[in-house]
């Protein structure tokens, strides 16, 4: 089967590693990808080193027909089996070009919980589509709820981590890199340094354990509030156990030296670093949006691989990491139990 994959992401975020995984796991079970992707980003770079076809023929702007006309003749060149969409804002053009161009099936994506933008260049994109996946229950009750002429089947994938290899995971090299001691805890944090995934709120949190058992915070990421969360860790006196990583490709050598993976973000569907957590086996402290509670299993309140707290509740959020820090085992009591 041939699959042609669109998404108009510039940099490598939750949706576009999303996409990456599926792209190399198809093309590792014999169907033939192509993947319609921003020129010169983060994920035509990743997907190149994966050895996924790419294109940079793509749709744009609404006005911007000669972009949609290309489209139609690279799927009329092509002549894929599916298309799969994965950027809303494109979805107009890209699924008219793939009505207009004979492709069978075509599928959306949706990987976030937002009510679905009343505007009639989305209604006529529905219309088209055959599919549509999300990547969480919730998700999935969010959209339909707020789409309740959608006609065509919705399903719910999960995302997927990578597996990785003994290599990737040997622990100890961030704790040198902190020059942390052996009684040290940390806690990691892996997400974009933008107010959407509640970096602050962890700030906040930690600020009111008592000094003598704070523990140390990595928070791996970039973003616009890089700057801002510096002079927060300041103000509240936790310089010296906040340390900003930067963008890191080795989160799973992160996490094999973490003692608890924490995340309190105000708006996720279903966090990648949660479930990488999750993989490694580090528990997980995370606030309680979309697909959390499912992926963490929870079961009457108590979820099964970790603690969970409203959003925007910092006082929650220091309770429950006031006991997550005390129960939780670390990097050399997860070794001893063989996990």
């Amino acid at each position: 089967m041939k699959i042609l994959i669109h998404n108009d992401g510039k940099r490598l975020q939750g949706s576009e590693r999303q996409l990456a995984i599926l792209a190399e796991g198809l093309a590792r079970r014999g169907h033939e990808v192509v993947a319609s992707v921003f020129g010169g980003g983060e994920l035509e770079a990743e997907l190149g080193r994966l050895g996924v076809r790419t294109t940079r023929v793509r749709p744009r702007g609404d006005a911007n027909l000669l972009a949609a006309a290309r489209f139609w003749l690279l799927l009329r060149r092509e002549q894929p089996d599916v298309m799969l969409c994965t950027s809303w804002p494109r979805l107009f053009w890209a699924t008219l070009a793939g009505r207009l161009a004979g492709v069978d099936r075509l599928v959306g994506r949706l990987g976030i919980v937002r009510p679905t933008p009343d505007r009639w260049k989305y209604r006529a994109a529905f219309r088209r589509l055959d599919a549509l996946i999300t990547n969480s229950e919730a998700v999935r009750a969010r959209f339909l709820a707020s789409t309740p002429a959608f006609s065509a089947p919705v399903h719910v994938v999960h995302n997927a981590t990578q597996p990785t290899t003994d290599r990737e995971v040997q622990p100890g090299r961030l704790r040198d890199e902190l020059a942390l001691g052996d009684g040290d805890r940390l806690l990691l944090s892996v997400g974009t340094l933008a107010h959407r995934k509640g970096h602050d709120l962890v700030l906040d949190a930690l600020a009111e354990l008592p000094g003598p058992h704070r523990p140390h915070l990595a928070i791996a990421g970039q973003g616009p509030e890089r700057r801002a969360l510096r002079a927060r860790a300041a103000r509240l006196g936790l310089d010296g156990r906040v340390h900003f990583l930067g963008r890191r490709a080795d989160v799973p050598a992160l996490l094999a030296d973490a003692d608890l993976f924490v995340l309190g973000t105000r708006n996720d569907s279903l966090p990648n670093a949660m479930l990488e957590a999750m993989a490694a086996g580090v528990p997980s402290l995370v606030t309680t949006v979309a697909g959390v509670r499912e992926a963490l299993g929870a079961r009457d309140g108590a979820p099964s691989a970790g603690w969970l707290v409203p959003p925007e509740d910092p006082a929650a959020l220091a309770g429950a990491l006031e006991v997550a820090v005390r129960e939780c085992r670390g990097p050399a009591g997860r070794a001893l139990a063989g996990e």
